[in-house]
């Protein structure tokens, strides 16, 4: 025997029991694939799963964030909701009010010049003497509720 043909032979038996034992072993080989690809599948899965179950309770709390600073703001709003509407109508009474006072110095002006310039009047045009019989018109005509809006002689 040569050693080429125990070469041969030899590696012929291994590559044939390789062969052997590929083809014989195959589908376990195969499903032992598989199952490993199907639990790296599940954990995948379950590591999503577990990532989808965190971002929904970051979601969830910060939309009962974002309710809470809603809900805060609906209350200050509705506060100066409020608040404004008291100063409107403090502003109506205040206007109301002014609008008055000015009508009635408006009035009590036209009053004074009246008797300002029926005043004037009466010292250039009327007789001084106080028991004169000639006097028109008479003593006291021009006279004023409040003395002290009367000249004094």
């Amino acid at each position: 025997m040569d050693w080429g043909y125990i070469i041969t032979t030899l590696s012929g038996l291994v590559l044939g029991t390789g062969g052997l034992a590929t083809f014989l072993y195959f589908k376990e080989n195969k499903s032992k694939a598989e199952s490993e690809a199907l639990k790296e599948d599940a954990s995948a899965g379950l590591e999503m799963l577990n990532l989808m179950r965190e971002t929904t309770a970051f979601f969830n709390t910060t939309i009962e964030g974002l309710r809470l600073s809603n809900s805060q703001k609906d209350t200050a709003i509705s506060d100066l909701t409020i608040r404004l509407d008291s100063l409107e109508k403090s502003n109506k009474q205040l206007t109301y009010s002014t609008t008055s006072q000015q009508r009635q110095i408006k009035g009590l002006t036209a009053v004074v010049k009246k008797l300002v310039g029926s005043k004037d009047y009466a010292e250039r045009h009327l007789c001084l003497v106080k028991d004169c019989t000639l006097r028109k018109p008479e003593l006291g005509t021009y006279r004023t509720e409040t003395p002290e809006i009367e000249t004094t002689e």
